[in-house]
């Protein structure tokens, strides 16, 4: 693995846990000690994170790790609503019976027993499956772009109990839709699952902003 790539990667995971809160400032030469490499790959890799919109540079302050408001929020969702509906009219018709199975053999295995990142894991495997099978190389580049955003408040959020069991049958109702080759039933689905989710993230930034102004 790069320098580079080393360095963004541990950038990455310390934001997405939140051991890098929102509006921490990032240190170029903090970094380039503690990963023991120049400063030339810190660069490269903050570079990168601004283009996921996970740090915020400022020319006279320096650069920070970036803020999400319940307003960026409504923002990412609406973007990620019309994009995965795209994904899945340009996906319907390629994605095989046998792919299908594999992804509700997921879903179904899941229980009041299973943990959050064993749902998290079937629910990528799903939203994945139609972005690879929509075949727009740019379109998947926005979707990670935003996924990134997303995930920060995935890993902080109190889920309501019942939010997961709700989950598996939102994924489990677009699934069937998708065998039974029900587009519009499929497109109605996966709204409705993801206005649920972004109903779930807004409660989380509307915390997190909360607890940002104590």
């Amino acid at each position: 693995m790069s320098h580079k790539n080393r360095v963004y990667e541990y950038l990455l995971e310390a934001i997405l846990s939140n051991e890098l809160l929102p509006g921490t400032p990032i240190i170029e030469s903090e970094v380039s000690i503690k990963m023991n490499v120049s400063r030339t790959p810190v660069r490269e890799a903050l570079k990168e994170l601004v283009a996921n919109g996970l740090v915020s540079q400022y020319h006279s302050r320096g650069t920070f790790v970036s803020q999400i408001t319940p307003y960026d929020v409504e923002e990412i969702f609406s973007l990620r609503i019309m994009l995965e509906i795209f994904a899945l009219q340009s996906a319907g018709d390629k994605i095989t019976e046998e792919e299908l199975k594999e992804v509700e053999t997921l879903f179904l295995a899941l229980n009041s027993d299973s943990s959050k990142e064993e749902y998290h894991k079937a629910d990528t495997s799903l939203h994945q499956l139609i972005m690879d099978k929509a075949g727009n190389r740019r379109l998947k580049q926005f979707l990670n772009t935003l996924g990134y955003q997303i995930e920060r408040f995935r890993r902080v959020a109190a889920i309501e109990p019942t939010r997961l069991s709700k989950s598996k049958k939102e994924h489990l109702d677009i699934i069937n839709s998708l065998k039974e080759q029900d587009l519009k039933a499929c497109e109605d689905s996966l709204r409705s699952h993801l206005l649920n989710v972004k109903h779930s993230t807004l409660e989380a930034a509307k915390m997190i902003s909360m607890r940002d102004t104590k």
